[in-house]
Order: C-alpha cells, then structure tokens, then sequence
C-alpha cells in the first residue's frame, strides 16, 4: 500500500505504522483534506473518520471512498476544528489519531488525551525550514520550530521523531509518532 488519494503517496510515517493502522477498530484523520490518508486506512478493518473543513475536499474523499466501495467504512465530517473546539469528535477517544500537514497548537493537548490508553498518533507537518521554498504555508503559526513537535506532545511516549528538509520535493517536515501511555 503506497498510494492514497489521486495517486500521491501516503506519507512514509503511514506507511512505517500502516499494519497497526489497517488493524484498528476507530481511526481518526484530522484536517483530513482530499483523504489520501482516510482512504489507505479504510483499506483495514477501521472504521475511519474523516474531519475537515472544506467541503469541496470532503465532497470529492467521498466520491473516492464510494467508487473504491469504501464509503461504509468512512465517515466525513464538515468542520472547524479552529473555530468549533468543542466538537463531538473531540469527546471521542480513538485507536489511532493521524494529522498530516495542519497545525493549530491548542489542539494539541485535546489530541493526545483523544487517544484511547497505548493509541497511536502520527503527526506530520511543516517546520519553519518551509519557507525556503515556494510552496506549502509561509505563516508562521502554521510551521514548527526546531524540536517543538515532541515538545507539543510530552504526554505521550514518543516512538519515532525525525526532522527531514527534502529540497527535490520542497519540503521541510517534523514527523511523529508516538502513543498513550497504557495506565495500569
């Protein structure tokens, strides 16, 4: 499994944790955009959540799921997760959470507590190193520092951590994964 929607690529951090992800119950995708990710998750046994604001992407993710068959096994939601924190999901808790190529750092405790005990999340997005580059956000409340994802996610045990400057690509991106800690 390598492609997601429109043929890109799922991230390589998706593809490191896919079998765990495909062997999920309850899988959450975040600002899940067009579904590249939504739509290689629904692949497993998850029942898939997709929350995203624009309805334009939701519109097209869904057309995708029902063409692929998949549309039982994924939910969209139209929302802001910016202007509506207190959104149902929210109150969720979730076996897998995954946000790819967002940032809205009040979100971030919310996330981690989202989590059912030994849930994992994948967090990728873009650090400030983005703005050498002429795509992706420029704004710097969109991009992370150096380090600060871990920072972001301290309650949680981190797994995987790697800061990554692809020029062929055009991309500057912190990648994480880590996961709840079981309480016993």
């Amino acid at each position: 499994m390598s492609k997601g929607s429109d043929d890109v690529p799922v991230s390589p951090l998706f593809l490191l944790y896919s079998r765990e992800i495909l062997a999920a119950r309850q899988v959450l995708d975040l600002a899940c955009g067009r579904g590249r990710h939504s739509l290689a998750a629904a692949k497993g046994k998850a029942v898939v959540v997709g929350l995203d604001r624009n309805r334009t992407h939701l519109r097209y993710l869904y057309s995708k799921a029902k063409h692929q068959k998949m549309n039982s096994k994924l939910f969209l939601v139209c929302g802001d997760l910016e202007a509506d924190s207190q959104h149902i999901l929210l109150e969720q808790t979730w076996d897998v959470v995954l946000v790819f190529r967002y940032l809205h750092r009040p979100l971030c405790n919310w996330i981690g507590q989202a989590l059912r005990p030994g849930g994992l999340l994948l967090y990728e997005t873009f650090t400030k190193e983005q703005v050498k580059f002429n795509t992706g956000p420029k704004n710097p409340d969109f991009l992370l520092e150096k380090g600060e994802l871990p920072e972001l996610f301290s309650t949680l045990e981190s797994e995987y951590f790697e800061e990554t400057i692809s020029y062929d690509r055009g991309q500057a991106l912190a990648s994480l994964a880590a996961r709840r800690v079981c309480n016993n």
